[in-house]
């Protein structure tokens, strides 16, 4: 409990009000004596790297979230009791916890085809240079791996999740993406069925490019295969992007079909990632 933290935690504890049934902001149910000690811990690997960029953002702590719509992790976002108490109890600023924008890559790199499903990555990628059968079946994607069960921690945690995907209206796009309108909606059905966070789906326009779309969104990190089945880093997203943009995201590249089951479950640790 709380009371276990010694001095410098009882301390701390007596700058929280009391939220033992609700808090005041959102109405969200907390254990007071479990939600402070956690706030304590975090608050204080915050004050030790506040120069750290990703330390405001990874501050809120699990315990400190509220439903915003359906069941599941994948609705819900950081109760406000650890962003704003918090923050005071620590005499900061509150900051935006809750808006670090993860731009994701969907095919090759959340999802897969069907006949992918307990294949090697080098098995898969030879069945994508084939056009093996099931490829085009985008309405039979998998995740690859425990793709939804990553991406909820990192929401867990306040990260926004946005989706970038292949398939385009655009005809002068490669023919494997190309689809018809009503066939983008593909992509939210997939997502939809197997649970995977709420996020924006972006498809590219006629004339656009992935590049143009990710400086649009200027997420604070991108993650994306490295396009091995389809020529590698000149399909690559991060490989257009301006180079005075390109500053300003953390670029995380996975090996094609290899999942993000490896990246860091800490969005702290996770903007530190070195591909």
């Amino acid at each position: 409990s709380a009371s276990g933290l010694g001095p410098e935690g009882r301390e701390f504890e007596s700058r929280i009000p009391d939220q033992s049934k609700h808090c005041e902001f959102c109405g969200q149910f907390v254990c007071s004596a479990f939600a402070k000690a956690s706030a304590f811990a975090k608050a204080s690997a915050f004050a030790k790297a506040s120069a750290d960029r990703s330390a405001d953002r990874s501050l809120a702590p699990p315990e400190f979230i509220r439903p915003t719509g359906g069941a599941g992790l994948a609705s819900q976002k950081p109760c406000c009791l650890g962003i704003k108490k918090i923050a005071k109890a620590l005499g900061v600023e509150p900051k935006e916890l809750s808006n670090m924008k993860i731009l994701v890559f969907l095919q090759g790199t959340l999802i897969m085809h069907k006949n992918a499903v307990g294949k090697t990555r080098e098995k898969i990628i030879e069945q994508v240079k084939a056009q093996g059968e099931s490829v085009r079946d985008f309405a039979s994607y998998a995740p690859i791996g425990n793709a939804v069960e990553k991406l909820d921690k990192w929401v867990r945690q306040g990260a926004e999740i946005i989706y970038l995907s292949a398939l385009t209206e655009d005809k002068k796009a490669r023919g494997d993406e190309v689809i018809g309108k009503e066939g983008l909606s593909t992509d939210k059905e997939i997502l939809d069925r197997h649970s995977f966070p709420k996020g924006k789906i972006y498809h590219r326009q006629k004339g656009e490019s992935y590049a143009q779309i990710a400086e649009k969104i200027m997420p604070d990190i991108l993650i994306e295969d490295d396009c091995e089945s389809i020529g590698g880093e000149k399909e690559m997203t991060i490989t257009f992007i301006k180079p005075e943009i390109q500053q300003r995201i953390r670029s995380v590249v996975i090996k094609e079909f290899g999942g993000i089951d490896h990246l860091p479950d800490d969005l702290g640790k996770l903007l530190k990632y070195k591909s």
